[in-house]
């Protein structure tokens, strides 16, 4: 039988690669598996990434306040957390609210190198959306 750190890492893997209903399922599997409030919040937040992308938006902020409302959370996962908001609000075209989802996760997330790459792409991308340029190339420079 699989953990729940196993079917997490199992279904953000199924996500990234656009499978996201088969994601759920494990997604799904893994919040039945664990108490620890920290995993739970980290899988919610995956969960409602991949519920956004299946079409459920008020599912998905509804998960994604639920994991941010978990008691004794680190600070990592908060910022976890906040990165998937903003991507959420940038796949939704809220540019504004990405803007200032991916920045308040920033600080939390120090010294996951891999993580505040892609949230500076990502900003970075959202940055040229809104037409400031200099920004964008800010981000992109800052992007490990």
């Amino acid at each position: 039988m699989l953990t729940a750190v196993q079917l997490h890492e199992r279904g953000r893997a199924l996500s990234n690669a656009g499978r996201h209903a088969a994601a759920r399922r494990l997604l799904t599997a893994a919040l039945q598996r664990t108490d620890d409030e920290d995993l739970l919040a980290r899988v919610e937040g995956s969960l409602a990434y991949v519920v956004a992308e299946l079409g459920a938006p008020d599912e998905a902020w509804a998960l994604c306040d639920r994991a941010l409302e978990r008691p004794g959370i680190s600070a990592h996962t908060r910022g976890v957390l906040s990165s998937q908001r903003g991507l959420m609000h940038m796949r939704s075209g809220h540019t504004l609210d990405a803007v200032r989802e991916f920045t308040v996760a920033l600080p939390n997330l120090d010294g996951d190198d891999e993580l505040v790459g892609r949230l500076l792409l990502n900003r970075g991308n959202v940055h040229l959306q809104r037409g400031d340029g200099r920004s964008a190339s800010a981000d992109f420079r800052s992007a490990r």
